[in-house]
Parts: C-alpha cells; structure tokens; sequence
C-alpha cells in the first residue's frame, strides 16, 4: 500500500484500500510498470512528410527507367539507325530467319537475294532484323 501510516479507509473508499488493483486502475500513475510505452510511441501519429510519403516509389520509378526503359530506347534508335542505312549489297536476316543479299533498297521496301537458288524476295525494311557481319571483320 502506498500510505502506511494512513488510517483505515471506511465507507466508498474502502474497496480502494482492499484492493490494490483497483487502486491502480483508479490512480495509474502510482502504477510504476512502464511496458506498455513502446507500445503507445507505436500509435502516435507521426507527422506526414509528402516527400518522404513517396520516395520509396519515385526510387522504384527511376529503376525501372534506367534498367529498362532507356536500354529499350537505345537499341530501337540503333535499330532504326540499321535500316536507315541499309544499301545494295548489304547482307542481312530478316525477322523470319532468311538471310540474304540486298539487291535494291527503296523506301518502305528492300529485295533479297537468297541463296542456292538466287531467289529475289521483296520485304519491309522494318522485316530486317540484324546485318550480317562479313567474316573478315569479325
């Protein structure tokens, strides 16, 4: 009991007195069991911060670009570069995987020499995939 020397309590105030739980409930603060505080640091409402709100996903935002969509964008400008400057006698294979010889290149469309036969096939520039490398500059 916190008061020792104090006189026996009587009437309402009695309950207080026999039971030292109840007078806990009523009085916290003469409760010295602390364990409960993390807990209420847990609750409290933390002040917003807009910027650190959305940090984690601009982080997730800029990944992405820089390990996906700017090696994208320099291989279609390569890509693009390639059929740009395709010519007669360039040696390429086509999105099907027929390689063969460019005989004549116009705008939109290209005419390959294919081999045994020398058969000429015209195809879209956008249907060739990748030029062939001669051996002799491998």
């Amino acid at each position: 009991m916190p008061f020792a020397n104090a006189r026996p309590a009587t009437g309402r105030w009695a309950d207080l007195a026999n039971d030292p739980g109840l007078y806990r409930a009523v009085h916290p603060l003469e409760n010295r069991d602390f364990r409960h505080v993390p807990f209420l640091l847990l609750l409290q409402q933390q002040p917003t911060n807009s910027i650190a709100l959305f940090a984690p996903y601009i982080l997730i935002a800029l990944v992405f670009y820089f390990l996906l969509f700017m090696p994208m964008q320099k291989q279609k400008k390569k890509q693009a570069e390639m059929l740009k400057n395709l010519k007669s006698g360039d040696v390429v294979t086509t999105n099907g995987g027929i390689v063969g010889t460019i005989v004549s290149a116009d705008q939109d469309t290209i005419v390959l020499r294919v081999k045994p036969d020398n058969v000429k096939l015209q195809f879209s520039r956008s249907a060739v995939a990748t030029m062939v490398v001669p051996e002799g500059q491998k």
